[in-house]
């Protein structure tokens, strides 16, 4: 039996190997995909009220 969680409406999946992030909320019609890359933006998570920077996100990371 498949059950949803309704407070479940946001989530990441975060590249390991490059600066890479994407980002699904959930809609009306079903989820929005957003993609962010690159070290200087960020990323805004409406769902918790936060604002995440991809710096801050890959922190300490070393890209080979």
């Amino acid at each position: 039996m498949y059950r949803s969680i309704p407070s479940f409406s946001e989530y990441l999946l975060v590249e390991q190997d490059e600066p890479f992030v994407e980002r699904y909320s959930k809609q009306a019609e079903g989820w929005l995909l957003s993609d962010f890359s690159g070290l200087e933006v960020s990323i805004s998570l409406d769902s918790v009220g936060v604002e995440l920077s991809m710096a801050e996100i890959y922190r300490g990371v070393v890209f080979e």
